[in-house]
């Protein structure tokens, strides 16, 4: 595929980046399933927290942020075998979805978080 610089600026760049990413399985998957809590770009929305907990963010447990520190500290093997734990514990702020994700499913996920742009 040609380079862009010459024909989009960095914010058609960005945009098409962000297009792309919609389509992949991964990001069906963490939308649906993830981004209510984390939210849609891996960091966790202070009004659907408030919403669905009942306490501001910052108050009792805490999603993490899936920033760029956050995924150069927790490589795939790790996060895997979490997600796989946490589908299996009996744990009240994390909804259970070993029914509903396979490990393929997950490392799409993975994936998808991995591939995210960074905070600007």
């Amino acid at each position: 595929m040609p380079g862009t610089k010459d024909v989009l600026s960095e914010k058609e760049v960005r945009a098409v980046v962000a297009f792309v990413q919609v389509l992949s399985l991964g990001y069906e998957l963490y939308d649906r399933f993830c981004a209510s809590c984390h939210g849609s770009n891996g960091h966790p929305a202070v009004l659907a927290f408030q919403e669905i907990f009942g306490v501001p963010l910052g108050q009792g447990e805490q999603p993490p942020v899936f920033d760029e520190a956050y995924m150069r500290t927790h490589n795939d093997d790790h996060l895997q075998v979490w997600m796989r734990h946490m589908l299996k514990e009996n744990r009240v702020g994390m909804p259970h979805f070993a029914g509903d994700l396979n490990a393929g499913q997950v490392r799409q996920i993975l994936t998808y978080l991995r591939e995210l742009p960074p905070a600007s």
